[in-house]
């Protein structure tokens, strides 16, 4: 007993493991995460909050664990932003959603999507001169390179294969699952062609220009543009259906509240 007890204070001392930023990893895949941004989009006009979105998504509760891991999948791959209180799409997910050329600027927006994923990004660099390694052998290099716990490199492993193919990594192939290829886009009629993440022509002729200056997206920029939303929102209310106007105008005061705090901060 004396020695169970040594070993079990032991363990309790021991340092817990940290998974590195770099090497965190979604649990549920692109396509799941698009839904996401889908429902905001088309069920709540735009913005959603918490308790919207759990509904469009047919959650029992936002408290979840399984509902808040889709979300924060939905934001590792860059397709959904948030406050305190409303959930947006962002602009990368709207390319999926809603492009203004069908076939490209989606494609392009799945790729970037993936490569959001820093440890996707890695995995990409580290096979894609070369076939990727069988399932174990990719699930060992999960476990050993990027600290995943072997109990979650099986969902890991599945999770990055199923993102890697909706971005269109395997389409190189035929679908075959054996290869990383950066995805050939088709582009409209009178484009070139060229691969995500490759300069167009057009953007090599302006490479050696000094680089523009890069606009911050705050989060007093996110409170702007959820009001905005709100306001066409309101528009698109009947004039007799006075408690959806002045609940709209509650909440558009109180992001107006919120922006004024955060530009004084």
């Amino acid at each position: 007993m004396a020695e169970t007890a040594k070993f079990e204070q032991a363990a309790r001392a021991r340092p817990l493991t940290r998974v590195k930023a770099e090497h965190r990893y979604p649990v549920y895949d692109l396509d799941t995460s698009i839904a996401v941004a889908r429902a905001v989009r088309d069920r709540g006009g735009g913005s959603a909050t918490i308790q919207q979105l759990g509904s469009f998504l047919n959650y029992t509760s936002t408290r979840s664990g399984s509902f808040i891991s889709r979300i924060a999948a939905a934001r590792q791959f860059g397709l959904v932003e948030s406050n305190d209180r409303f959930i947006a799409p962002t602009p990368l997910a709207t390319k999926i959603i809603a492009p203004e050329r069908p076939g490209v600027d989606d494609a392009h927006a799945r790729t970037e999507t993936f490569l959001n994923i820093p440890l996707y990004r890695s995995l990409y660099e580290r096979y894609k001169s070369g076939p990727l390694p069988p399932e174990m052998g990719l699930r060992n290099a999960l476990e050993t390179h990027y600290n995943v716990p072997r109990a979650r490199s099986q969902v890991a492993y599945r999770v990055f294969m199923d993102s890697a193919e909706q971005a269109g990594f395997f389409q190189a192939r035929a679908g075959a699952r054996t290869h990383l290829v950066m995805p050939v886009i088709r582009p409209a009629e009178g484009e070139d062609l060229f691969e995500p993440g490759e300069p167009s022509r057009d953007q090599e002729t302006i490479r050696d220009q000094p680089p523009a200056p890069i606009e911050l997206t705050t989060e007093s920029d996110l409170i702007k543009r959820l009001r905005q939303i709100l306001v066409e929102k309101i528009r698109e209310v009947p004039a007799t259906d006075l408690e959806t106007i002045r609940e709209y105008i509650k909440q558009i005061k109180q992001l107006g509240d919120e922006r004024e705090g955060k530009d004084r901060e």
